[in-house]
């Protein structure tokens, strides 16, 4: 094609059209800034009185997973001061039942006392309990931290997603290899794991499996995975178990112990071709009438923030696929996620818990 036969791309514009669409941009980008530095205007203002408030308490009790150990706690609680210039103390106390910790805060409200902890980190499931009764203090996330998107706020302002949790089969990478790797959930089912299979005292997963199996295909695949003659045991056991080589499969395990498993050298991994990857949700919420709440607030914004989030994950292997770059948005890349329906678990927790409950006892672990 010469230049006669190219079509001619250019548009004349007018002198009067280009100063209108010139002021007309003009004016876009200085209300543009405006309301975005109104905004952060607003939210420096909150966060400032709220560090205020918090320079008037002098710890936080904080009721949390037991895999943070106290030398992380320090860790949490020195990067909270530092960030904030404050000089708060943490009393660390560590969970290994977050069902008993969710009631022990709702006997205490209930009774008219301040809860015993100012912040608790629990599953969705739980942390719902103490939301059905209206017992979580609600806060202005979102209006006060640039950080927090409404993907990590739930329970109408009292919940923080902390961390996001993958439940998935794992195996021995030195006994299972190759073809033998399962990739898909069915794949448990196979006769050759029949009496190596560890299943755990857990129904989280398969629940969350059923809400797209539908109860009458999980219930059916969970009386054949009973047939598999595994043993039940807890998540701690799981990679104990499995790097002796006495069991050499688990039908799943939630991804904090895994990667726990993972640093110190045990040859265990996720079979993580198998679909859909469930994820279930670690949470942070302050009770209402805690007796130091400023600092609680502070420290479960804190939790999000990337420095929060590196020590979560070096600490506890937990992380949110929320927030870019953490090793949980790294690991669901590619990757078909299940979610919970978290707006129908706060608005009918008793179903979850009786579903919960007939799963349980389809492979008799209640």
């Amino acid at each position: 094609m010469n230049s006669k036969e190219r079509p001619n791309r250019c548009h004349s514009v007018r002198p009067g059209d280009f100063l209108f669409r010139m002021v007309a941009l003009t004016v876009l980008l200085l209300l543009s800034t405006g309301v975005s530095f109104a905004a952060t205007s607003a939210q420096n203002e909150k966060l400032a009185s709220l560090v205020e408030a918090a320079k008037k308490e002098d710890i936080i009790d904080f009721s949390c997973p037991a895999s943070l150990t106290p030398k992380g706690a320090q860790t949490l609680i020195a990067g909270l001061n530092k960030k904030y210039s404050l000089n708060l103390k943490m009393n660390y106390i560590a969970s290994t039942n977050y069902p008993a910790i969710a009631a022990q805060v709702i006997t205490e409200i209930q009774s008219g006392q301040p809860p015993a902890y100012d912040l608790v980190y629990l599953t969705e499931v739980n942390l719902v309990k103490i939301f059905a009764r209206r017992f979580l203090d609600p806060f202005d996330w979102m209006g006060t931290f640039g950080h927090i998107t409404k993907d990590s706020v739930y329970f109408d302002n009292g919940g923080i997603l902390i961390a996001t949790i993958f439940g998935l089969p794992i195996y021995n990478t030195n006994l299972v290899k190759g073809e033998d790797i399962p990739r898909k959930w069915e794949d448990l089912l196979s006769p050759k794991w029949k009496g190596k299979i560890l299943v755990p005292k857990y129904v989280q997963v398969w629940q969350s499996l059923s809400s797209v199996w539908g109860e009458e295909k999980t219930v059916a695949f969970l009386k054949r995975l009973k047939g598999q003659d595994p043993l039940y045991v807890l998540y701690p056991e799981i990679q104990t178990r499995l790097a002796s080589g006495e069991y050499i499969i688990a039908a799943n395990q939630v991804s904090p112990f895994v990667e726990e498993a993972k640093r110190r050298g045990m040859p265990i991994d996720y079979a993580d071709k198998v679909t859909p990857v469930p994820v279930l949700f670690d949470m942070m919420g302050v009770p209402k009438r805690a007796r130091h709440p400023n600092g609680a607030r502070l420290l479960n914004a804190f939790s999000l923030t990337p420095e929060g989030q590196e020590i979560w994950a070096n600490l506890t292997g937990r992380s949110s696929l929320f927030v870019s770059g953490t090793p949980a948005y790294k690991f669901v890349q590619g990757k078909e996620l299940l979610f919970r329906d978290m707006k129908a678990l706060a608005e009918r927790p008793d179903d979850f818990e009786k579903s919960e409950n007939r799963l349980a006892d389809v492979l008799d672990i209640r």
